[in-house]
Order: C-alpha cells, then structure tokens, then sequence
C-alpha cells in the first residue's frame, strides 16, 4: 500500500519536473533557513554557559576620553576602576 504511494507521488514529480524543481528547491532553502537562525539562536544563548557563576557575569561598557577629546569606547576596564563601580553599584562584588 505504501509502495503505491511512493508510486504515485514518483511519477507527479516526475511528471511536473519544473514545478517540482521549483517547490523541492523552496523547501530546501526553508528548511536549511529554519536549520540556521537556530544554530544561531542556540549559540546566542549558550553565551558564558561555561561558566560557574554565568547568571552573575555582567558586561561592563566604558567611555574614555583622551587629552585630544577623542572619545573611546569599548568593554576594557582596568582594577582601578573597581571602587568607583561598586560605590555607583553597591550589588557588584
């Protein structure tokens, strides 16, 4: 029963290779579309799983400014920076 079903469905395709062409190509794009914005969910969401205490890591972002007034900014901090954090943010160790 089933082989018949293959049968069947062989020889539409077989039969409308145009159309089939063009809807076997859409599904394989779907299909690897839907494949790839998971992975890349999966990887967004795996960020500092290997660390122990990952739910407490934050990302700090600061402004410098030189002596030229050029601003820069960027995720880079140095200890010194440390007092002044936790006396603004008193939940930070």
């Amino acid at each position: 029963m089933l082989r018949n079903y293959f049968l069947i469905a062989w020889r539409s395709l077989w039969k409308n290779k145009a159309t089939s062409a063009i809807n076997i190509f859409g599904l394989m794009t779907g299909i690897t579309c839907c494949l790839l914005i998971g992975l890349y969910i999966q990887h967004e969401t795996s960020y500092d799983n290997f660390q122990q205490k990952g739910k407490r890591v934050a990302r700090v972002i600061m402004k410098y400014r030189f002596a030229s007034g050029d601003f820069v900014s960027g995720n880079f901090t140095s200890t010194k920076v440390f007092p002044s954090i936790h006396k603004n943010f008193p939940e930070v160790e």
